[in-house]
């Protein structure tokens, strides 16, 4: 059986995302620059005046997270209030709370204001469906 690599996780998101939530929310990668750097977020959607950056986390991979967090606030084009960061783990029995720790301290110890949430795909594909509010509410626990 193949292992499932980063962009295998990335398509499977976006039609399991349209099916519980709706199609034309998703507005696809999003890339943010400054000099010689860069950072993207796989995939973005507002509302009530909120920008969502979606990462998908094809791996064990909470400290690599915690580097594109700290660039995605660093480079941000919009006021980092306005904007929230999450993290979509597909990695098998994945223990989200770490990611959470690892954010956490790197939001104190650099004194960055985006906000930020993450949850493992098995609860997307568990849950029934709803409005992207509920999406929202169901990525913040």
């Amino acid at each position: 059986m193949a292992v499932p690599v980063a962009g295998d996780n990335e398509k499977k998101f976006k039609p399991l995302f349209e099916e519980k939530i709706g199609k034309d929310i998703l507005k696809g990668k999003a890339v943010y620059k400054s000099a010689n750097v860069s950072i993207s977020a796989d995939n973005n959607f507002s509302i009530n005046n909120k920008h969502y950056l979606i990462e998908i986390d094809s791996g064990n991979m909470a400290k690599l997270l915690v580097g594109q967090y700290t660039l995605l606030s660093k480079l941000y084009s919009g006021l980092p209030e306005n904007a929230h960061f999450l993290i979509i783990h597909t990695y098998n029995n994945y223990n989200v709370q770490r990611t959470l720790n690892n954010l956490k301290l790197v939001k104190k110890a650099c004194n960055l204001r985006l906000s930020f949430s993450a949850m493992h795909i098995d609860t997307l594909e568990n849950w029934e469906g709803g409005s992207l509010v509920q999406f929202i509410g169901l990525a913040s626990k």
